[in-house]
């Protein structure tokens, strides 16, 4: 099998798999969307809101904010943040106080909401990590494939900005190969079978 990188960019990669199988790049596809671990606001707990806003809606906007997720985070953790704001104003994304500044929105400019004169919003909540099986928030990127009439894969990756595009292939593979050994170690083991009598 032969694996070649034809285009990169900050969060684009396209790579093409010569002698390869479709499962082995549906596989790949598969644990991009669903099993790389990246940071979303998953909950919230509001103190004040004068906008015209439900906090329900505010909850659903948070969410949908991709962060910045350092490689050093594993397992279930948490990472709490605030906001705090006062109208007249237009909110961003960089509104946002996270206690890690590592964990921060990916872009600083993203509308949430605005607030007219008088106006205010205080809250704080928790951003959570976890992977695309869970919740379509959790997704880190999109990936596909084609194949050509030379039987070649051609594999297109896009990172939503969360993790570098490389680290999201790479950590989808690590993931994969993790789920393999278990398997073949619990295959491995001795068959536990009892006869039943008849």
């Amino acid at each position: 099998m032969d694996i070649k990188i034809t285009e990169q960019k900050d969060n684009y990669l396209k790579f093409n798999i010569k002698a390869g199988s479709t499962g082995l790049a549906n596989l790949i596809r598969r644990f991009i969307l669903s099993k790389v671990k990246v940071f979303a606001i998953d909950r919230i707990i509001v103190y004040e809101n004068t906008s015209q806003y439900f906090d329900e809606f505010i909850a659903h906007r948070l969410g949908l904010i991709p962060l910045k997720t350092p490689a050093r985070y594993k397992g279930d953790e948490t990472v709490v943040f605030t906001l705090d704001v006062m109208g007249p104003k237009k909110v961003y994304s960089k509104d946002l106080n996270f206690k890690d500044p590592t964990v921060k929105p990916a872009f600083d400019n993203i509308p949430l909401l605005k607030l007219g004169s008088d106006r205010s919003l205080r809250l704080e909540g928790v951003a959570v990590l976890n992977d695309g099986s869970k919740h379509a928030k959790f997704q880190a990127g999109m990936a596909y494939y084609n194949i050509d009439e030379n039987g070649i894969i051609h594999f297109y990756v896009e990172s939503f900005h969360q993790l570098p595009v490389k680290t999201l292939v790479k950590s989808a593979i690590k993931e994969a190969k993790q789920i393999y050994l278990y398997i073949d170690k619990e295959i491995g083991k001795p068959a536990n079978i009892k006869n039943k009598a008849k």
